[in-house]
């Protein structure tokens, strides 16, 4: 940004009595504590939900309106959507149903068409005056490209910043869930992904990876996850991004909340997460060794600094039974994986393979691995009440297979 443009944000900020940082230490990196780095661009919090959340869902959505700055609304960003007044309006109703009347959100003038709007003072006057932000789902790179053009910045980008670093809330479904990381992943599925890798264009083969919004300081995120199997597109991202010490893989109608060192799940499916802190490479070798991953589901979090779940409190240990694990020809299918893993945590098998192009999925219960399950139908009630992990995950090379003489 200018120095224009960050002296009119500065003049702006100045003239809204909220208590404002300055512009230039909300733009700042997050500052690392002594336990570790922060993971949230701000001393705010993030309400990233995974797609198809659904208006009944009241513990996100009151959440949400609970994370906000005290006395101010929730501002609804329709950036991502091709119909914005009628997302806006919809989410809008929704807010006003869990909160207290009209007030407990506004929408933002901003839109693809409205471009312009992202660096116009007025736009940004108005947002520091918000409480926190929504943004609705759609494609996530309209978003991007309006508020950070070119990896850049914007008045209304800084703005927002502003928000987060005093303590506001970031919220979005779906494409506002993808765009919460820097990078971003566009697009792509994870058979693609695990056979081509990374690709830095929209028309590429494999997953697309361009630049998000960078509200998560550390790692990427990923939207309807188990719902449309993207757990192999997430771990290309990793085996290219050397740099990310995380991903977060949320599913349908379900949040992940992120707050100063640790996250915690509230919905009606599973958060998976791969902490890579801990794996190993081989230089010039595909794929990586020792990863972890860990499954969350309603109520459960992770403490981010010493990668310890902490089940929600009416969850108990989950006593594995004897038998084989079920076979799972299309990993990448709706639900296969969730239920795949289910049953890895309610057996007594040690470890297990996901075979894919390229790759195998390798995963083994170590002496840190936990289960725990909520009281309900079976072994679980409903995929919100297993909590496990953390699993040791390694992503292997296939050799080729020789060519056919």
């Amino acid at each position: 940004m200018t120095n224009r443009a960050a002296s009119v944000l500065a003049a702006l900020a100045a003239a809204v009595p909220l208590g404002l940082v300055s512009p230039a230490a909300s733009a700042a990196p997050p500052a690392a504590s002594p336990a570790g780095p922060a993971i949230v661009a701000g001393a705010g919090a993030l309400v990233i939900a995974g797609g198809a959340l659904k208006d009944e869902n009241a513990a996100v959505w009151r959440r949400i309106l609970d994370l906000r700055l005290p006395g101010r609304p929730i501002c609804i960003v329709p950036l991502a959507s091709s119909e914005p007044r009628e997302s806006a309006a919809d989410v809008a109703a929704t807010f006003a149903r869990y909160g207290r009347g009209p007030a407990a959100s506004a929408t933002l003038d901003l839109t693809v068409e409205r471009a312009a709007n992202a660096d116009d003072p007025a736009t940004a006057k108005t947002i520091l005056g918000c409480g926190g932000f929504y943004f609705v789902g759609g494609d996530q790179s309209r978003i991007a490209d309006v508020l950070r053009p070119r990896g850049g910045s914007t008045l209304a980008f800084r703005a927002m910043l502003d928000v987060l670093a005093r303590g506001g809330v970031v919220a979005g479904s779906s494409a506002g869930a993808a765009m919460m990381s820097d990078p971003m992943i566009g697009g792509g599925d994870s058979d693609e992904a695990l056979r081509f890798g990374v690709t830095d264009a929209e028309s590429g083969k494999g997953v697309w990876v361009r630049g998000g919004m960078g509200f998560l300081a550390l790692g990427v995120t990923d939207q309807h996850f188990l719902a449309r199997g993207r757990l192999g597109r997430t771990l290309a991202v990793l085996e290219r991004r050397r740099d990310l010490p995380f991903a977060f893989g949320v599913d349908e109608n379900t949040a992940l909340v992120v707050k100063a060192d640790a996250v915690e799940v509230v919905g009606a499916s599973l958060v998976t997460v791969v902490d890579m802190r801990g794996a190993r490479r081989v230089e010039g070798r595909p794929g990586f060794a020792g990863a972890k991953l860990l499954l969350l589901g309603d109520g459960d979090r992770f403490l981010l600094q010493s990668g310890t779940l902490v089940p929600a409190p009416d969850k108990k240990p989950l006593r594995a039974v004897a038998g084989p694990l079920p076979a799972l020809p299309k990993p990448w299918a709706e639900g296969a994986l969730a239920a795949f893993l289910g049953e890895f945590a309610a057996r007594d098998a040690a470890s297990a393979t996901i075979p894919a192009e390229r790759f195998a999925l390798r995963l083994a219960k170590t002496p840190d691995s936990r289960a725990f399950a909520r009281a309900g139908r079976g072994r679980w009630s409903e995929p919100e009440g297993l909590a496990l992990g953390p699993l040791a995950l390694d992503l292997e090379p296939v050799p080729a297979a020789p060519a056919a003489k």
